[in-house]
């Protein structure tokens, strides 16, 4: 017999029984009655699991005046000058946003910008600020969702993202989306329209939309849109 007693949500309100694949619970969320979902260090302790790598990323350890080189974005170079605008222009949005977090913001540019950085720093911040935040890769969010086994525990799955304050979706268009993972994907964005949403992406919006489908495209054009035409920070500090 699995003993699933001593899990636990660890803030969001939701939890996975550790049970193996084929068991009737297997990739389902529970609701937790443990009571720390409104707790705000729970709800801080879940988000840096979440983000892990990006954990300590924050508006504090955003360098604004990091090592830049000369970069080329869809055939244009911009010059160390244009880079520093881009950046400027995308902290105080994403200051501004994270102060009052409220519709939808895409966050898109070069590998190496920096896209993910400004997501968690975000996301750390209105955590701090007691709001309900949820991170996922979008890859690994896939990767789950086809594990699942069945629709029934996909829509459990989702449930936390329709619910959250604030939800960061990280690095859109990276793969191909199915049918199936369109479907969630849509109704995701469509769910959360009017709500605090970060989306981030490698590729320009315009150009997603053969990729992530035109009703996808459409909701997320009524975001508010951040370039980063910027030098991969992670060679240039080498």
């Amino acid at each position: 017999m699995i003993d699933t007693t001593t899990q636990c949500c660890d803030g969001t309100g939701w939890y996975a029984k550790s049970v193996p694949f084929g068991h009737p619970d297997f990739g389902k969320l529970f609701r937790c009655e443990c009571g720390r979902a409104g707790d705000p260090v729970a709800r801080q302790s879940a988000l840096r699991e979440q983000l892990k790598a990006y954990a300590d990323c924050t508006f504090d350890t955003w360098n604004e005046q990091r090592r830049l080189a000369a970069h080329t974005w869809g055939g244009v170079t911009y010059a160390e000058a244009q880079q520093r605008k881009a950046l400027s222009i995308a902290t105080r949005i994403a200051k501004d946003y994270a102060s009052n977090p409220t519709g939808g913001l895409f966050i898109f540019g070069s590998f190496g910008a920096g896209k993910t950085h400004l997501a968690a720093a975000i996301g750390n911040e209105c955590a701090d600020n007691n709001l309900r935040v949820q991170y996922y890769n979008i890859p690994t969010l896939f990767t789950k969702m086809r594990s699942a086994s069945g629709s029934f525990s996909v829509d459990e799955m989702l449930a936390p993202l329709l619910t959250c304050d604030v939800l960061i979706l990280d690095d859109i268009g990276s793969e191909d989306v199915t049918s199936f993972i369109h479907g969630r994907l849509f109704s995701i964005i469509d769910e959360r329209l009017h709500k605090a949403t970060v989306v981030t992406s490698n590729v320009e919006l315009d150009k997603l939309e053969d990729q992530i489908g035109g009703r996808i495209h459409s909701r997320l054009q009524l975001a508010r849109q951040v370039w980063l035409p910027v030098s991969d920070y992670r060679k240039n500090r080498q």
